[in-house]
């Protein structure tokens, strides 16, 4: 007898909320700019990606669409080539900014005043460049976030900021979760704030106990510095091709010589930086070789 009045109390509650629901939807539709809620599937914007329900909204317009599509083949290609361009400027702010007995200690101040830029600006693109050697870099602009869409150059600042050993996961996060500039930097501002403050990476309780990153050693720059070296060397190229269709002079006789005497000096630097590379490089091997086989026995 419980059992049946329990079962009758439930039926009447479930009839009670039936007749809610039906009324509430009767007063949105009645009231301009609201409407009646619709059962759909959860989207992706319920589960915190609105970037990517607005996608699934555009794919369901073949109109909007192809406009879509369209933008974001441009706004790829921009952001690679703005990506491009401001890492091979980094990479030559790093190489200057690294070597105060070519350039001078201000040269990087002067060369931001030359072309009225900002000099804070510079270094931060510069750290991109001394964060990742090209090949790392290139291969982060052929990846892609959900949407399609790669790392903004901005984004890559703002990790190159983060401890080296959290970049992988900042990088994982930034693609998997299309993140804002924004969102990536409150990830990243606790490390910089305490910084500012000057009470040392402890004060971020890192179950890693790692300290803060060492001043990097001199020889770690030396992908960059080859990069910015390649970079320059295609500039020539593009230089000389050009020579074809100029007129001879004197003037272009001495501007010749000049260039092929530097040239020249330039090979043999790379000849003996060639040979060095590769004797170091076979000591480490063996080194490491040496290692192994010790650690095998």
């Amino acid at each position: 007898m419980r059992t049946k009045k329990k079962q009758m109390k439930k039926n009447a509650s479930r009839s009670r909320r039936a007749q809610v629901r039906e009324v509430r939807a009767r007063i949105r539709s009645r009231v301009p700019g609201v409407a009646a809620p619709v059962e759909k599937a959860p989207s992706a914007s319920d589960v915190g990606d609105p970037s990517a329900a607005a996608v699934a909204e555009i794919e369901a317009s073949p109109a909007l669409k192809k406009t879509y599509d369209k933008l974001k083949t441009l706004l790829v290609k921009g952001l690679v080539n703005e990506a491009s361009a401001k890492y091979e400027i980094g990479a030559i702010v790093a190489g200057v900014k690294n070597a105060p007995k070519t350039y001078g200690t201000g040269a990087v101040n002067l060369l931001a005043k030359a072309f009225r830029h900002n000099e804070d600006t510079l270094y931060e693109w510069a750290s991109v460049a001394e964060a990742f050697a090209q090949k790392e870099f290139d291969k982060l602009l052929r990846r892609s976030s959900a949407v399609g869409i790669p790392l903004s150059f901005s984004h890559l600042i703002e990790i190159a900021k983060a401890r080296r050993t959290k970049r992988p996961t900042l990088i994982e996060r930034c693609l998997n979760e299309s993140l804002t500039v924004r969102e990536l930097r409150e990830l990243v501002r606790p490390r910089a704030k305490v910084q500012e403050e000057g009470r040392g990476d402890d004060a971020l309780g890192d179950d890693e106990g790692e300290g803060a990153d060492a001043a990097p050693e001199p020889w770690s720059m030396l992908p960059t510095l080859s990069s910015e070296m390649v970079a320059h060397a295609k500039g020539v190229s593009a230089n000389v091709e050009a020579l074809a269709e100029t007129e001879s002079s004197e003037e272009l006789r001495t501007l010749l010589t000049e260039a092929l005497g530097a040239q020249r000096e330039i090979q043999e630097l790379c000849t003996g930086n060639i040979e060095a590379i590769e004797a170091h490089l076979d000591r480490v091997v063996g080194d490491l070789d040496e290692g192994e086989a010790e650690e095998a026995g």
